[in-house]
């Protein structure tokens, strides 16, 4: 017993009196991120993980990252590359993964380009996936050139000339990297290639960089109903939808200054920031709309509206500005100018179904957030699709917006709303590009001085004294309501 209490006691003298000991206490290490190679561990920040061949195999472990937590750095060597160049196939494959990588762009830390392709080729990666994808970084292997977002050092390399490091290091010479990381201000993180990296694992996580709790939480914060404010004309509903408590955005309802100003000050007063319509920019003309002739005239008119009661105006709004013929030249010089005006203010357009798709990305350019609208049952596979498609619209990094089905329009039944409620929340708590729901709509199609196409809306859906009483989806939006609004 002796004997072995006297072993024991040897051996922490032992590694007391190593050199490189002090490195243990908290704080010392410059590394803040430490991940395993193809491992998801607890006492990890990242992952380095091989890039799936397959965009719906990519959607699907981003899934299973984002349940435990952890982000991702994806070698994408093998996928993006032959033979040391960029592959012949490359914007086929990047027009393959972009939707599914623009939806979880918030949650990919970096892809990695190894050793063995060009500068060039990891160059004109770089200038694609930064311009498209600027909240993923680009990290390469350590014999590359100067430019980019960070150089990951395989063991036994000399570590280059560079800001930003990762070691790539084993179990064996873990020990080493981390004492490296404390000598070297430019060590940011390591990944091991191991099966547990022990009291240096938890010494760099214990400094939270990542903000797990932030950073894999639903990013979906706003809902609000369409004609909240009313239609053609009718009695505003903003104390009615108030009432409910479940939501924190409302539609301006009014067609001049005076009756915007109005409804601007009676939606703060029931608690709502407002979407304000921004469609008096424009006219029709031969067969489309195209800018006012006097709108410049005309946009110093809302202007003094806007500078006024800045604080109550949450964004400016449009409603499936291409499907209802606007000219794009229109429509972005509109849009710029708001841009430009009120850089604080968000721009959000939504599209009807035929405008999405890439090849519109650029009418959109100017818009801060983009949603669509489709009311009508929807397969999971054809939901995905339009999904696909929207986020390719979506090329500006623009955040995100869903239209949940809440109206009589094509055949619509308890059932039917409730499955598309379920289904745009379910998506806005996996892809944290989106930001909010807009339920379309509130008011009846009939309350005002001309008929909508939608027949009732969720006014009469929620009134439990109408024939037409959904209590089931009444209180399913009013609970998902409250969750995302945190009331």
């Amino acid at each position: 017993m002796k004997k072995s209490l006297a072993i024991i006691i040897c051996l922490i003298l032992t590694i007391s009196a190593s050199p490189g000991c002090s490195v243990l206490s908290v704080g010392e290490t410059h590394a803040e991120y430490f991940g395993y190679v193809n491992d998801i561990k607890e006492d990890a920040n990242l992952v380095f993980y091989e890039f799936p061949s397959n965009a719906r195999i990519f959607d699907n472990l981003m899934q299973e990252f984002a349940t435990q937590r952890i982000l991702p750095v994806f070698d994408v060597s093998t996928v993006f590359f032959d033979d040391g160049e960029l592959s012949a196939r490359f914007n086929v494959l990047y027009n393959n993964y972009f939707s599914y990588m623009n939806l979880w762009e918030n949650r990919v830390f970096a892809f990695y380009i190894g050793s063995g392709i060009s500068d060039e080729a990891k160059k004109l990666f770089y200038e694609k996936f930064s311009e498209s994808l600027p909240g993923i970084k680009i990290f390469v292997s350590s014999d590359s050139g100067e430019g980019f977002d960070g150089y990951i050092v395989e063991q036994g390399d000399t570590l280059p000339q560079r800001d930003v490091i990762f070691l790539k290091t084993d179990k064996e010479n873990l020990s080493s990297a981390y004492e490296l990381s404390c000598s070297d201000s430019r060590i940011s993180g390591i990944f091991l290639e191991g099966e547990s990296g022990g009291i240096f694992a938890d010494k760099i996580i214990q400094k939270n960089v990542i903000d797990k709790d932030s950073v894999f939480a639903p990013n979906v914060k706003y809902f609000g109903y369409y004609h909240s404010g009313g239609f053609a004309g009718s009695e505003p509903l903003y104390a009615e939808v108030a009432a409910m408590g479940n939501s924190n955005l409302a539609f301006l309802e009014g067609s001049t200054v005076s009756e915007l100003e109005k409804a601007l000050i009676e939606c703060s007063e029931n608690g709502f920031k407002a979407f304000f319509y921004i469609n008096f920019f424009f006219v029709w003309k031969n067969r489309e709309q195209v800018l006012n002739d006097n709108w410049e005239e005309v946009y110093a008119s809302y202007k003094v509206l806007f500078d006024k009661y800045g604080d109550d105006i949450f964004a400016f709004y449009v409603d499936e500005p291409k499907w209802n013929s606007i000219n794009e030249e229109s429509f972005r010089t509109a849009t710029k100018t708001l841009r430009e005006d009120y850089p604080e203010k968000r721009m959000l357009a939504v599209l009807a179904v035929p405008s999405l798709g890439k090849e519109n990305a650029s009418y959109f350019e100017f818009c801060t957030d983009l949603g669509y609208d489709y009311y009508g049952m929807q397969s999971e596979a054809k939901r995905m699709e339009y999904l696909l498609l929207f986020s390719e619209t979506a090329a500006y990094g623009q955040d995100l917006w869903l239209v949940p089905w809440a109206c009589e329009i094509n055949g619509a039944t308890e059932d039917l709303l409730l499955e598309d409620l379920h289904a745009c929340y379910d998506l806005a708590k996996k892809y944290n590009k989106i930001v909010g729901l807009l339920p379309f709509t509130y008011a009846n199609a009939d309350i005002g001085t001309r008929l909508g196409d939608w027949g009732k809306g969720f006014m009469e859906y929620s009134n439990p004294e109408s024939e037409y009483y959904m209590p089931e989806l009444t209180a399913e939006h009013l609970r998902i309501g409250k969750e995302i609004c945190g009331y």
